[in-house]
């Protein structure tokens, strides 16, 4: 069992939950007006980011950059310059390692990138990587060591502290629903 109360967990996310905490970190977003499915996880996957540390794995940050609506490319990159972690995967060893470990994921889900994502999640020593998508938790889980999660599948204890707060002059300073 993994502990959560160590905020120097090591977490990953894949694009859709960048997406969710970007939507989730507009000014405007509210979860008492969210009437969508899916606003546990956009309102738990910002709790989270407040708490611990996500990396942003080199073929989640290519699938960002690769949104062609440019305002929605832009909240994701200014998001993503301030709230995740960057890594870097460049090393020749490392990436044939990926490479690897990707083709054998492979035959288990038929995504490439998302295969790909795993591997990179793997070769970093995460721990923890959330996501909402139940074809690749269900086909993958069992043939990783990390702990794929939705955001409302993962327990903040009670007391965790804060890594990051919203500014005075953010809108959601003064908002409860993520403390």
């Amino acid at each position: 069992m993994i502990d959560t109360k160590d905020n120097d967990l090591e977490i990953a996310a894949d694009s859709q939950i960048v997406t969710y905490l970007v939507e989730a970190n507009e000014a405007k977003y509210d979860p008492d007006l969210d009437a969508s499915l899916l606003k546990p996880e956009r309102k738990e996957a910002f709790r989270i980011a407040l708490r611990y540390r996500i990396w942003l794995l080199p073929t989640v940050y290519n699938e960002v950059k690769a949104i062609k609506d440019m305002n929605r490319l832009l909240q994701h990159t200014s998001f993503l310059n301030v709230m995740l972690g960057r890594t870097n995967l460049n090393n020749p060893f490392l990436k044939q390692r990926i490479d690897k470990r990707s083709k054998e994921f492979f035959q288990y889900h038929p995504k490439e990138n998302d295969c790909r994502i795993l591997a990179e999640a793997e070769m970093l020593g995460i721990k923890i990587f959330l996501t909402f998508d139940d074809d690749f938790q269900k086909r993958l889980e069992s043939h990783t060591r990390i702990k794929l999660l939705k955001p409302s599948q993962f327990v903040i204890p009670p007391g965790t502290s804060l890594k990051f707060k919203p500014a005075g002059d953010n809108p959601k300073s003064v908002q409860n629903w993520w403390k």
